[in-house]
């Protein structure tokens, strides 16, 4: 069984100890709910169906990207599938407590690679190299619930960098926060942006899929 396999591995038991030792040294603050994310064992069950769903369990050892890795489980869970996973996330500087200790101390005892950028609006990506597969799940860099959260044209230019980086028949797939106070019971965004991401791929209750 894959969970079993993983959770052999000694990057697993080094992020056991320190979850374990972050319980007792961070404080949830709303709202910040990093702190979920050391329940290594309910979101390790979460990545592997996120990994499943994308197909990451057959061996075809592909270069993926994750936006917004946070905790790191994601791409440990894609190097642990044979895969080659680099993250993205914000600078430490940038990080409030409790987000600043677990998003950089879970990812080093996970021993993956974060590279340290921000996503803004309408600036590419920092991040070099071409991937075969770039997820972002539970996007919140388009300034989700925020007056300025992204609209068609943010999307367009993030889409449009974010392709550049896909090798032929690579796959964007996001995994998009709802807004209902903005766009309505399970609304993602606007009628513009839906009508953009029909015109370029998928979009099914806030899973977006684009592949080159």
């Amino acid at each position: 069984m894959i969970a079993t396999a993983i959770r052999q591995r000694s990057e697993w038991t080094a992020a056991v100890e320190a979850a374990q030792g972050l319980r007792q040294s961070v404080q949830a603050r709303w709202p910040h709910d990093a702190p979920k994310f050391l329940d290594l064992d309910r979101w390790l069950e979460v990545n592997l169906a996120r990994a499943e769903k994308l197909g990451l369990n057959e061996p075809r050892n592909l270069k993926v990207l994750d936006l917004g890795s946070g905790a790191g489980q994601f791409l440990f869970v894609c190097n642990s599938l044979g895969h080659e996973a680099i993250g993205v996330d914000l600078p430490e500087a940038e990080l409030e407590s409790p987000e600043k200790e677990i998003f950089t101390v879970m990812p080093a005892a996970f021993g993956v690679r974060v590279v340290r950028t921000g996503i803004t609006a309408f600036q590419p990506v920092q991040v070099g190299g071409s991937f075969d597969l770039i997820t972002s799940f539970m996007v919140c860099f388009n300034n989700h619930k925020r007056e300025d959260e992204w609209s068609q044209p943010e999307w367009q230019f993030f889409v449009a960098d974010m392709c550049s980086h896909l090798n032929p028949g690579g796959r964007l797939a996001l995994r998009l926060n709802h807004n209902e106070e903005r766009f309505g019971p399970r609304g993602y965004f606007d009628a513009q942006t839906a009508d953009f991401f029909r015109s370029v791929g998928t979009s099914d209750d806030g899973n977006i899929l684009i592949t080159v």
